[in-house]
């Protein structure tokens, strides 16, 4: 029988919790370790409907990238949204366990995935972010084509003049607007990017591309699943299927 303790080894060889940054509540959140794993389901966040979700699959473990519990909390009541679904997990032995950045920084993990799905070569170094260089040197506009097409995402909010020649490509999934600077690329694509971000990558000559949160992580989560079901195949895996991200485009 596999337990809960098993299964938060084996994302710690895979994605190794010490590199994860000191600010970050990456691990097991809730229940007990020696807890027997009958079913995991797999997604981006924990909410209610993947909450209900694991429920009816009749999987005890959610696991996630991002953190449900991420600040301190004083209290854990019905009275608020967090409170009301730890509870609810609690009463239906339901574990959470979440890798954020330390699967963002792994040698197999989101980033370096992100960069294999866009054909950029890179280094197998750990740092917050990945810079690379694309096999054929290619326009801005020809670039973005590419992040649509790959990650399926046709709201892109970009910095840039359409015709820059790109070679250097700097790779951050999620919130990475704060290695625009240091990366020293053609090209910077990440997520959340705010009004200034675009801006000094202007006065940079940096095309900033910002591809949705969403977007460049959730393509951990069919990877995962399926290294899953190779390490533990008498566990039944699930990929979720109603967590779809939390914003949409008009």
């Amino acid at each position: 029988m596999t337990t809960v303790k098993e299964i938060r080894a084996w994302m710690d060889s895979f994605a190794p919790y010490h590199i994860a940054e000191e600010w970050d509540n990456s691990g097991l959140l809730l229940g007990r370790t020696e807890e027997t794993v009958k079913g995991i389901l797999v997604a981006l966040d924990v909410t209610k409907e993947v909450l209900e979700e694991a429920e009816q699959k009749n999987a005890n473990l959610i696991l996630t990238h991002h953190p449900f519990v991420f600040s301190p909390m004083n209290r854990i009541t019905d009275e608020d949204y967090c409170g009301e679904l730890l509870l609810t997990a609690a009463e239906k032995r339901i574990a959470l366990l979440c890798a954020h950045t330390n699967l963002d920084m792994a040698i197999d993990g989101i980033n370096a995935h992100l960069c294999r799905l866009l054909g950029i070569e890179t280094t197998e170094e750990i740092q917050p972010y990945k810079t690379g260089t694309i096999a054929r040197e290619m326009t801005l506009q020809e670039f973005l084509k590419l992040v649509q097409e790959t990650l399926h995402c046709y709201g892109l909010k970009y910095t840039g003049d359409l015709t820059k020649k790109i070679k250097t490509v700097g790779v951050c999934s999620g919130s990475g607007s704060d290695f625009l600077a240091t990366a020293k690329t053609d090209v910077f694509l990440t997520a959340d990017a705010k009004y200034h971000n675009h801006q000094q990558a202007q006065q940079l000559g940096v095309a900033l591309v910002d591809a949705g949160h969403f977007e460049t992580e959730t393509i951990i989560c069919p990877i995962l699943v399926e290294k899953l079901k190779a390490s533990f195949p008498e566990v039944p895996v699930t990929l979720s299927e109603v967590h779809k991200g939390f914003y949409q485009y008009f």
